[in-house]
Order: C-alpha cells, then structure tokens, then sequence
C-alpha cells in the first residue's frame, strides 16, 4: 500500500505525520499569501509540488475552490507510477480533516468518500487503483495530539496569513488549544476567543468547553 500525507507543518498534519510515520508528505504550492512561510518551515523530507491556482482564490483571498479534491488528485497520481510498478493498487490520502473540521463542505466524510471514488477511476491496461482519501474525522484536535505522542506544539504554524498573526480565527484557534495543553503559558481571553469562534460556526472541543463550564 501506498500512502501520501498532505502535509502544511500545521496542527493536524504535524501530528499525523507521527500517526503515519511511513507515509509519503506532500505539499502542494498553490501560491497562496501564507504559502511562502509555510515552505520556509517545512522539514526537509517533504515533497513540494508547484500548482498556482491563487488566482481561482475566492473574495476572501485564501480559499480556493475544491482546493482538497485537487490535492487528493495530485497526490493519488504521485504514488500511481510506483503503485503500478510493484502491482499494488491500493493507495491511501490522508487529508487533515478532524472531528472539528466535520461541518465545512470540503472536509467531510462523505466528500472524502466522493473524493476516493473519482480517484480510483483511473487505471491503466486494463488495471484499476483502490485509492482511499481519508481524515481523521473521528478523532478531535487534542486526540490527535496525543495519538501522536504530544509533540511540542508551541512553534506550529496555523495562520491564514502564515505568520502566526494572532488576529485570525485560525491563530485564536491554535492558541485555545495552546492554551488547554499548556495551562498557564498564553494570556489569552479564552471565553472571548470560544464566543467569536461559534458565532463564525467554528466547531470548538469539547473539552475545551468542558473546562470553561468548570471555571465559570
């Protein structure tokens, strides 16, 4: 089996990279703002694949139209040249998706699902690939931490604009669960953060919940 990890260096493909040790990372440069700080911290066994599509970007300036079909696809074709050539046709994507991400349109399991469908419909002399694009949907932004062994956190990179801003709502994210990990390190105000994250339908853990039920 073959497997491909679409790897940002942020939270969740960090600790999948740990999850799934023997997996292929892929990052895909689509030439978005936060691209060029993204590159400059990836780690050195990471593929880098050019693709510039920031000019299909919508109003906001950083979402891109199926952005993660397109990385399915790319990265089910960079594994197919190998998968044919040891007459293994099953490969896995994995895409960050987790149990907080569940309500956007693109990162679900019923996307990911359509998604594994179009990939394996390629093939060739008469040979078809089993290709399987996966999240983590069942498992919560502080679960997959620990799956991986809680790394350090503290220097990962969530940020639309790339640079850690601590304005967006993926900074004030990342510095919730920061904050939940490393009690005591980051003087933030995690109600204001937690009221400003629902009010955008942002999903937040629950456990993270559970302790400003308990601080009330």
């Amino acid at each position: 089996m073959k497997k491909v990890l679409m790897y940002s260096g942020g939270w969740d493909s960090y600790c999948a990279s740990f999850i799934h040790p023997d997996a292929k990372k892929l990052y895909i440069n689509f030439h978005t703002p936060y691209s060029e700080i993204e590159m400059k911290n990836l780690p050195a066994d990471v593929e880098i694949q050019d693709v510039d599509l920031q000019r299909y970007a919508l109003a906001d300036g950083y979402h891109i139209p199926q952005r993660n079909a397109i990385m399915a696809l790319i990265a089910a074709a960079s594994v197919m040249p190998d998968a044919e050539r040891d007459l293994d046709p099953e490969i896995e994507v994995y895409i960050c998706g987790v149990k907080e991400d569940a309500t956007a349109p693109d990162k679900s399991p019923y996307y990911f699902s359509c998604l594994s469908l179009l990939a394996s419909m390629f093939g060739t002399n008469g040979n078809r690939f089993n290709v399987n694009v996966k999240g983590f949907f069942d498992y919560d932004k502080i679960t997959m931490w620990e799956m991986a062994g809680k790394p350090d956190m503290r220097n990962i990179i969530s940020c639309y604009k790339g640079e850690n801003c601590g304005k967006c709502l993926a900074c004030k994210r990342r510095l919730l669960y920061l904050d939940h990990i490393y009690p005591g390190e980051y003087d933030i105000d995690s109600k204001a953060i937690i009221r400003e994250l629902e009010e955008n339908d942002w999903i937040v853990n629950e456990r993270i919940l559970a302790r400003e039920r308990q601080n009330v």
